[in-house]
């Protein structure tokens, strides 16, 4: 049976990991290792602290591979998965716009449950449309990757950290 390139990504419930795994079929005996490669909207990779290459080694030890406390902050990410013989040279390659919008959905919801121990907070017009902001902002990051717009999700996420990160203007 031919082999046939494949991997889906899960984002934890620990919203700074992920998870990646390889769903290929078929087999190939010249395939030795897998690498990845998660490239962000202004062309650099981000990679685990303390690795020295653009990529992350992916052994074909475990169909999966957990990156955890890498997403420190969300992401459009172009990921691409090589497999690769025993020189190194790239015998198959997958990759895919990928969306991971947990830090600002974990924000969005604590906004949430302020609203509800406290429900004057709507009563304020600028927590509400600044919390609205936020949605909306989410929301345009997840429509861009429908379009395969990284830049433009990238920039709506970079636009919900802001507000996160000056949390104390919006909210």
């Amino acid at each position: 049976m031919s082999f046939v390139q494949n991997f889906s990504i899960t984002q934890s419930t620990d919203v700074t990991s992920f998870t990646i795994t390889d769903t290929s079929t078929g087999s190939d005996s010249n395939i030795t290792n897998r690498q990845i490669f998660l490239q962000k909207s202004d062309g650099t990779y981000l990679v685990p602290t303390g690795t020295s290459t653009n990529y992350i080694p992916f052994p074909l030890t475990s169909s999966y591979i957990l990156l955890s406390k890498i997403l420190n902050v969300d992401y459009c990410l172009n990921i691409t998965v090589n497999w690769l013989d025993i020189n190194g040279n790239v015998l198959y390659t997958k990759n895919g716009l990928y969306l991971f919008t947990g830090n600002s959905e974990l924000f969005y919801y604590t906004l949430t449950t302020q609203q509800a121990a406290n429900p004057n907070k709507v009563d304020d017009v600028d927590w509400y449309s600044n919390k609205l902001q936020l949605r909306t902002e989410i929301d345009s990051a997840n429509s861009a990757v429908n379009y395969s717009d990284q830049a433009n999700a990238q920039a709506a996420l970079n636009r919900a950290y802001y507000m996160i990160s000056n949390q104390n203007i919006f909210f």
